[in-house]
């Protein structure tokens, strides 16, 4: 039997789908204090976050971030982040039937490609 070796591990992309902006700071801040520090301390939220700041981690391990924007507003910001860091980017239309083989669609061509990052890889997509 043959085995399809994954290079980089399996934390080689990232899916965001979203339907508003990211928040700034601020919004994060005030929203984080409707309930209090002291709900928050008790969720895997303990520690908040900032899109930009996790951006950056990303980027600094080369992962690829796939954005799907729902809301036409959302698709700057979601350009800006692939253009960062070599996704893909495309509106998903949430009423559509094909929106669900899109997703499946992309997640298979990257699961592919990665397999040996080289035209193995491509052509394994090609094939798909």
């Amino acid at each position: 039997m043959n085995t399809i070796e994954v290079e980089e591990g399996w934390n080689n992309q990232a899916i965001e789908t979203c339907d508003t902006l990211p928040n700034t700071k601020n919004e994060v801040n005030e929203k984080r204090n409707y309930y209090g520090e002291k709900y928050w301390k008790g969720t895997k939220f303990a520690r908040p976050t900032y899109y930009k700041d996790e951006l950056e981690k990303l980027k600094a391990h080369r992962i690829p971030v796939h954005a799907f924007f729902i809301e036409q507003r959302a698709e700057a910001v979601f350009k800006q982040i692939v253009n960062e860091t070599g996704g893909r980017c495309e509106m998903l239309d949430i009423n559509s039937s094909s929106s669900s083989q899109m997703l499946t669609d992309l997640v298979t061509e990257e699961i592919l490609r990665n397999v040996r990052r080289s035209t193995k890889g491509n052509a394994l997509v090609e094939a798909y």
